[in-house]
């Protein structure tokens, strides 16, 4: 490797202190941009290219007072093209992360994957979005047992019913609610200022802080090899650790957005923990170097917008080796 010398890392380094015995190896992400190409230009071709299409010719024949024909030949498309390919993605993704010596291993398959796509996204129409949770639980549930690591699957630890409730307290209702305000403290018939804009804009953010937050809280939450692994955090500080990212990322432009995604990973990463099983717990981290993780995001990001996406895929892989090499995994001795 060569992000900051940490050659080393992929040797066990064990800290002897008064109370405990740590472990500590680091993870490998071993994804080159050419392994993932061809599942990227499917995407673009199949999914990006179609959508765009339907977009123009449905505002085109809107316009024109006609029927949108197009969306109805198009989104058939879709449905193929776009679980096929993240299949694809995801099944790389998985098995380009190494641990310890020991890639993970991804035994999900294209026709089950895609059963459980095209049941769950028909069901969450004809229940105009209820089902949603259980659709995006049971596609969780089947990627994550059908993950393992030296030969022991994952079991994903969140409920449908949790994730139901997170979508209705967190998005739905405020959402729901902003609408309300916005109908009664912008009527129609009054123009609507820059000012009236922009409060609109900060109350829309304030509301999608918690969402962001409990979403990714009720993600990582899984189980492998008895220990079960996930956020330990306290859920004001957490949603105020958000709240100030998103906000320096929105008064910078959009500037600070990368160094915002490097903070919020090392903070996160940090309160993942599991339970302790025999007198031991997993934790882990994150060895930031904030200015150089910050340079090195914004300069795949520049490379991927110039060569209109093309590139995106050795981005991807630049980026996971960046980080993901100095993220680590150490085994504590309690006791």
């Amino acid at each position: 490797m060569s992000h900051g010398g940490k050659e080393a890392n992929t040797n066990n380094t064990y800290l002897i202190t008064k109370q405990t015995k740590l472990m500590k190896n680091y993870f490998r992400f071993n994804l080159e941009g050419k392994t993932l190409l061809p599942a990227w230009i499917g995407m673009i071709l199949l999914v990006v290219v179609p959508y765009i299409a339907m977009i123009y010719l449905t505002g085109q024949a809107t316009a024109n007072y006609e029927k949108p024909t197009a969306m109805w030949l198009i989104v058939p498309i879709l449905f193929v093209s776009f679980p096929v390919c993240n299949f694809y993605i995801i099944r790389i993704m998985i098995e380009s992360l190494e641990y310890n010596g020991e890639s993970l291993r991804s035994d999900i398959t294209l026709g089950r994957f895609y059963g459980i796509y095209i049941s769950g996204m028909l069901l969450s129409i004809i229940t105009l979005g209820i089902y949603s949770p259980w659709f995006i639980t049971k596609m969780q549930s089947y990627i994550s047992e059908k993950t393992s690591y030296k030969s022991r699957e994952f079991i994903f630890m969140g409920e449908a019913g949790n994730l139901f409730g997170i979508l209705t307290l967190t998005l739905i209702l405020p959402m729901i609610a902003l609408i309300v305000f916005v109908i009664f403290a912008f009527p129609e018939h009054k123009a609507v200022t820059t000012t009236e804009t922009i409060i609109q804009q900060v109350l829309t953010w304030v509301i999608m802080i918690p969402y962001i937050y409990y979403l990714y809280k009720w993600t990582f939450n899984f189980k492998h090899n008895g220990y079960h692994i996930k956020w330990n955090t306290e859920n004001i500080p957490a949603m105020g650790k958000v709240a100030k990212e998103i906000l320096l990322s929105i008064i910078t432009l959009g500037i600070y957005y990368p160094m915002a995604w490097i903070r919020l990973y090392e903070y996160f990463i940090h309160k993942t923990e599991s339970n302790v099983v025999d007198n031991q717990q997993i934790r882990f981290g994150y060895d930031i170097e904030a200015k150089d993780d910050y340079l090195y995001l914004w300069k795949q990001i520049l490379l991927s917008i110039v060569t209109l996406g093309i590139y995106y895929p050795w981005a991807i892989s630049n980026v996971g080796k960046r980080i993901l090499d100095k993220t680590y995994m150490e085994k504590i001795v309690v006791g």
